[in-house]
C-alpha cells in the first residue's frame, strides 16, 4: 500500500469507513431493528441471522417479532446481548 494521500487503495478505505459511519448513524436513532439491520450491527450477513433465528434446538436470546410482515427486535435489547458478549 502507498502512502500518497490521494492513492486508490487510501481512497477505498476512506469510503470504507463512511459507509460504516453512515449506517451506524443511520441505525443509532431507531428503537427497532429489521433482520438486515441487526445483521450489519451485528457484522454478520441477514441470512446467517435468520438461520440463527430458525435454529429450534438453540434459540437466539433476542426476541424478534413480527411487525408490518417484517422480524424486528428492539435496539436495546440486541445491544445488550452484544456488550455481554
Amino acid at each position: 500500500m502507498t502512502n500518497k494521500p490521494n492513492s486508490p487503495d487510501r481512497m477505498d478505505l476512506i469510503l470504507a469507513e463512511l459507509r460504516a459511519l453512515r449506517t451506524e448513524l443511520r441505525l443509532s436513532s431507531k428503537s427497532r431493528l429489521t433482520v438486515p439491520e441487526a445483521a450489519d450491527l451485528m457484522g454478520i450477513s441477514a441470512k446467517t441471522l435468520r438461520n440463527k433465528l430458525a435454529d429450534r434446538q438453540n434459540p437466539f436470546p433476542v426476541h424478534f417479532g413480527k411487525r408490518g410482515g417484517k422480524r424486528t427486535c428492539l435496539r436495546a435489547d440486541l445491544e445488550r446481548y452484544l456488550s455481554e458478549g
